[in-house]
């Protein structure tokens, strides 16, 4: 572990509560582009962003695998979100045409958007690492409600696991 990560961690996802969703419109390969801002308007939203790379820096969290394993626990946890008023979304910094793929090849079904400008992280300040000349996001989790975040998962440990986190939260929250 890098020394400092674990308080530097804990002041991403301090920092990011009560922010509001930037205006950063994002691509997808299911729907036309769309403006992040206007869909955590619309609805409360868990943002769950994975890094889609191709593989792993030296902590083997960051995978393909590890990406599968986090879209199916949404998938899993979706009766659970919708009860609660809540929609997952996944966002990357894949292109498009890697995430058609990615979804084709795990039968996914949710809403999953591409950022591969980092715009949102730009915006929020997110965290991010390079690997293989390219630059992608560190597994986070968002939950947003009118429009601004309530709570941040930073970093999330267990990909596989990350849906049942935020529905433990929001069952301590009342929500």
């Amino acid at each position: 572990m890098i020394a400092g990560f674990a308080s530097g961690a804990r002041c991403v996802a301090d920092r990011l509560a009560g922010v509001a969703i930037p205006s950063v419109v994002l691509e997808s390969f299911q729907e036309e582009p769309i403006d992040l801002r206007q869909l955590a308007q619309q609805r409360p939203l868990v943002l769950y962003l994975y890094p889609g790379s191709d593989r792993s820096p030296a902590d083997g969290e960051q995978t393909p695998l590890m990406d599968q394993a986090q879209h199916r626990a949404f998938v899993d946890r979706r009766a659970d979100l919708a009860a609660r008023s809540y929609q997952a979304v996944g966002v990357s910094s894949q292109s498009v045409k890697a995430q058609l793929r990615s979804a084709l090849a795990g039968q996914l079904t949710q809403r999953l958007f591409s950022d591969p400008e980092l715009q949102l992280a730009r915006a929020l300040e997110l965290p991010t690492f390079d690997l293989d000349e390219a630059r992608w996001y560190h597994r986070l989790t968002l939950i947003a409600k009118d429009g601004r975040v309530e709570k941040a998962f930073f970093p999330v440990a267990r990909a596989g696991r990350s849906a049942a986190q935020v529905i433990t939260w929001m069952q301590v929250q009342g929500i």
